[in-house]
């Protein structure tokens, strides 16, 4: 019986070792941070200091900032290309004042809505 139970333990603690990393630990173990962002006044733009700003800017700095990782900004051409990057993984997340449209949830995971536009 005490024999099961330690083959039992040794497989149990063997199959922990063979889940891949989560995104947040390919991040941590990467050392970066890929954010995928546009030129605009509310996500991302260089200030006539030369200083990078943006409200979506600010937030993904924090975030690498707190993850302890260096921030990588990457600005497609487009729309399309950016959500292509996204989707191949070349990139861990996207700021770009994105809609969520009913489309772009079938293909993108969207975090909580913190900011919104009405007319």
């Amino acid at each position: 019986m005490k024999l099961f139970v330690i083959i039992l333990l040794t497989l149990v603690s063997l199959s922990a070792c063979n889940e891949p990393p989560t995104q947040l630990e390919k991040i941590e173990q990467s050392g970066e941070l890929r954010v995928l962002s546009r030129y605009s006044l509310t996500s991302y733009y260089v200030k006539s200091n030369q200083k990078l700003a943006g409200f979506e800017y600010e937030l993904a700095k924090q975030f690498s900032d707190r993850l302890g990782v260096e921030l990588k900004i990457i600005v497609p051409e487009n729309l399309s290309t950016l959500k292509k990057m996204l989707i191949d993984g070349r990139a861990d997340i996207a700021a770009a004042s994105l809609t969520m449209t009913e489309q772009r949830k079938k293909q993108l995971q969207f975090g909580p809505v913190y900011h919104e536009v009405t007319q």
